[in-house]
């Protein structure tokens, strides 16, 4: 039904099947089934079907098409492509895309090194829920990169974190010596 529904160009479906093909299963995402979908993992049919609902607007086969391309799965690593894609998801509010997008612009791969770009979308991601992104603003406010130093800003943001579970969080807090 999957199959059906992506060839008639129903983009969750087509997000679907590219997960599906992706990990091989249907259960990285949120969903209320719970069977095991037993299909192998294909990561060209998982970038095809991507594509397609990446090319209508959907952002998290953007983000998903930005994650094949920064690591190589089933396509040549291109880290303009995972920059391009990245950015587009991360417009559209996808807190993940904007925290790699950052780590784009931290390492510089991709698009040039820019610390103080590499900050703004950390603290985009960290403002929509991010855990990575709340880590990554934190320690770019308590090192000053990108922005100025702020210790309080940087705790705050590492707390939010941790309070999701980010154990990194945690240990930057400890190392403060501040108690959760």
């Amino acid at each position: 039904w999957y199959n059906k529904a992506a060839e008639q160009g129903l983009v969750d479906a087509q997000y679907g099947l590219g997960v599906m093909y992706y990990y091989g299963s249907f259960r990285p995402i949120e969903s209320m089934y719970d069977y095991d979908d037993g299909i192998r993992v294909d990561y060209q049919q998982a970038f095809y079907w991507f594509h397609q609902a990446a090319e209508k607007g959907h952002s998290d086969s953007q983000y998903m098409l930005g994650v094949m391309y920064e690591k190589g799965k089933g396509i040549k690593q291109d880290y303009q492509q995972a920059v391009y894609w990245y950015r587009k998801a991360a417009e559209q509010g996808d807190a993940g895309a904007q925290n790699n997008l950052g780590l784009m612009y931290d390492s510089g791969k991709g698009a040039a090194k820019n610390p103080k770009k590499a900050f703004e979308w950390f603290k985009k991601s960290a403002e929509n829920g991010n855990h990575w992104g709340q880590l990554n603003a934190g320690k770019c406010c308590l090192n000053g990169y990108g922005t100025k130093k702020d210790k309080d800003k940087a705790i705050e943001y590492f707390k939010l974190s941790a309070k999701q579970g980010n154990k990194e969080a945690g240990t930057e807090l400890r190392k403060l010596g501040v108690k959760r």
